[in-house]
């Protein structure tokens, strides 16, 4: 349902080739550089931007950048649906879906991909139409 990649993981992954190529000690500079991309995300996060807040989620939940933490990820993604984020309802509807650090719950999971669809995200969409047809 979800793009192979995030847009933050792209950006850590373009970080990660320039300190390969230009840093003597080429971890640390990949650690340095993606600790300080992940502060200014969540900077941004904690000031309110739905944005920031959907790229933490998806983050968490990939384990992109960060330690995979189901949880982290439903709190970031929380905060940016509650602001309309389609993308973050989407993202709610699949940790329900699949039960990722929360008791798989179909209902809860169709209702957060109706609201992704209503918002435009056609992966959200999908989701709900094959919950759907699959009865719930």
């Amino acid at each position: 349902m979800k793009l192979p990649f995030t847009p933050p993981a792209v950006l850590a992954a373009c970080l990660l080739s320039a300190c390969v190529c230009t840093c003597a000690a080429s971890h640390a500079c990949a650690d340095n550089l993606i600790n300080s991309f992940v502060a200014g995300l969540k900077k941004d996060a904690e000031a309110g931007n739905a944005e920031a807040q959907f790229s933490l989620g998806e983050m968490f939940f990939a384990g992109h950048g960060v330690p995979q933490d189901y949880a982290e990820a439903r709190r970031w993604y929380g905060m940016a649906a509650a602001q309309g984020h389609a993308g973050a309802q989407c993202g709610l509807g699949e940790i329900y879906a699949e039960g990722k650090g929360v008791p798989q719950d179909m209902q809860t999971a169709k209702d957060w991909f109706r609201k992704s669809c209503n918002g435009g995200d056609e992966h959200g969409c999908d989701a709900y139409r094959h919950l759907n047809a699959s009865g719930f």
